[in-house]
């Protein structure tokens, strides 16, 4: 008995202890509890505050409150990824991509955090990093429509347009009612110049769905850049009686009255040869819709051309019309030329051409052209009273890629009894920040040798081509291109170097007013009439809205 009671003794004594260390333990919890409660709480009512003020469109507050968890937390996810956004707006972009990544650092499994940063890599056109991001979102989470929306519009914006179509056509046969997805997908379309496809995308979107805005205005862009101002016009229109604000459609239908009014394009221009053949020429084309599928034009021209023992004159008039449906482009035209010889009696040519063209597949173009005109390059051709009657054909053809193949070849009579044969092909990539590269061959050669223009029995070029193109300050623009390879100037010759160069820039004053200074030096023989071994070429060109 005596050690029961003992033992229920040191129960109660162990009881109590216990009740006591527990206690302890509490409030020594309760402390740390609200010394912690007293730190989150603060951080937490910031980052809801911001959240709130999010929600309300308030950023400024937004701002503010994040900015303050900030202070508090500087790993704080939510705050990060909201404040990064919000430096992307101002176009701070490496600033915003800093707290992108601590927001991604804190929350390793946020997808959204990644999205945002791959977005914002694809506005600094770091497209590889964005487009590897976007990949390593949907490796874990396959469904993330923004990563894959996303994805396509950076393959889209790096010119991997064929890649970008693919990627719609993907999220598109997922849910076809996906009206975005559907919508970009037709914009890439138009991008690629398959403008019937572009439209026909458009249009199957509004038939159920003629509210939709991106599709009305990107209809009204793909008819535009099909030639179709009517058409651009009246879709810009409909977006702009329900949205008068809508920049997009505003520019669309500025454009497309510009497109439709009349317009003067006038050119001064200067050649020389090492033969020192010279020429001066001006010209003046009048030209307006006259239809939604026909524009006229009105041609006059002027052309002094001397040697060192003689000159002579010539003035062209001429006018006719184009024809042009979502396919088809068909041009006619006629005139007179005057031409007068500084030592022989002045006469007067007939001239025309017809020609035309037709797209077979959005990719594929083939065009067919005869033209009849006076041969006379040279004052010493002037007096000659040549004549040539030419018939080219020619095609193209778009690759994937910003590829694109170009041919063409022609048969030409000359009054003189001599016959030329001729084909050109031309292979061209297009690459980032407006380069582009490829390689061309020409090849010719006439039935005998002519008197007074370069007629050898086989002419050809080889070369490699490249261009830099960029515009700046919103209406100026400038190019650069050239050429370099070999050339061998008849049968049984050597081969020779062969290169050229030009240059343009131009500065746009309103939507269709332009000028443009531009010049070239080549040793291209074919380039000459007389065949020098040295050509230069200057001209001064504008455009005037009527």
């Amino acid at each position: 008995m005596v050690y029961q009671v003992n033992n229920k003794v040191g129960m109660s004594e162990r009881t109590e202890w216990s009740v006591k260390a527990a206690f302890s333990v509490f409030s020594v919890f309760s402390v740390f509890s609200v010394l912690f409660a007293s730190v989150v709480a603060p951080l937490q009512a910031q980052v809801l505050l911001g959240d709130s003020a999010w929600a309300a469109g308030d950023f400024h507050t937004a701002r503010i409150a994040y900015e303050h968890a900030l202070a508090e937390n500087p790993e704080s996810a939510r705050a990060n990824y909201r404040i990064g956004i919000l430096l992307s707006w101002d176009g701070q972009l490496d600033s915003s991509l800093v707290m992108l990544r601590r927001a991604r650092a804190a929350d390793p499994q946020e997808p959204a955090f990644a999205v945002e940063e791959a977005q914002v890599l694809a506005w600094a056109k770091r497209y590889g990093p964005s487009i590897a991001l976007y990949d390593s979102v949907l490796s874990s989470h396959p469904d993330n429509h923004d990563a894959a929306m996303g994805r396509a519009q950076t393959l889209a914006w790096d010119n991997r347009l064929v890649e970008a179509d693919s990627a719609y056509g993907i999220i598109v046969a997922n849910d076809p009612a996906d009206l975005a997805a559907r919508t970009a997908q037709a914009q890439v379309s138009a991008w690629r110049g398959q403008y019937d496809t572009a439209i026909a995308r458009y249009q199957e979107v509004l038939s159920g769905n003629p509210d939709y805005v991106d599709a009305r205005v990107g209809l009204a862009q793909a008819w535009l850049w099909d030639g179709h101002p009517l058409n651009a016009h009246s879709q810009a229109d409909l977006v702009l009686n329900r949205h008068p604000g809508n920049s997009a459609a505003l520019k669309v239908r500025e454009t497309a009255q510009a497109a439709l009014r009349p317009a003067l394009d006038l050119a001064l221009g200067w050649n020389l040869d090492s033969d020192e053949n010279t020429n001066w020429w001006q010209i003046a084309t009048l030209r307006g819709l006259l239809t939604e599928q026909l524009t006229g034009f009105f041609t006059t021209g002027l052309l002094e051309a001397s040697d060192p023992t003689e000159s002579g004159f010539r003035t062209a008039l001429s006018g006719g019309a184009t024809w042009t449906d979502q396919v088809t482009r068909v041009t006619a035209a006629m005139g007179l030329d005057f031409i007068s010889p500084s030592d022989t009696a002045s006469y007067t040519i007939a001239t025309g051409r017809i020609s035309g063209s037709r797209k077979f597949t959005p990719t594929i173009r083939a065009g067919l052209g005869l033209g009849w005109e006076p041969f006379e390059g040279t004052a010493f051709l002037m007096r000659e009273r040549l004549t040539i009657l030419a018939l080219d054909a020619d095609g193209d053809f778009t690759l994937g890629r910003g590829i694109s193949l170009g041919a063409g070849a022609g048969l030409a009579s000359v009054s003189d009894g001599n016959r030329r044969l001729s084909a050109i092909a031309v292979a061209m990539k297009q690459l980032p920040k407006g380069f582009a590269a490829g390689a061309a061959g020409r090849i010719l050669g006439y039935q005998s040798a002519g008197v007074g223009y370069f007629s050898p029995g086989l002419y050809w070029y080889l070369e490699g081509r490249g261009s830099w193109t960029r515009q700046f300050q919103g209406r100026w623009e400038a190019r650069v291109s050239g050429g370099l390879g070999v050339q061998q100037i008849d049968k049984g010759t050597a081969l020779q170097g062969a290169w050229h160069f030009e240059g343009r820039i131009a500065r746009q004053f309103r939507l269709v007013d332009e000028i443009a200074l531009s010049a070239g030096l080549t040793n291209n023989a074919a380039s000459s009439t007389t065949g020098a071994y040295r050509y230069y070429t200057a001209a001064l060109t504008g455009r005037i809205g009527l």
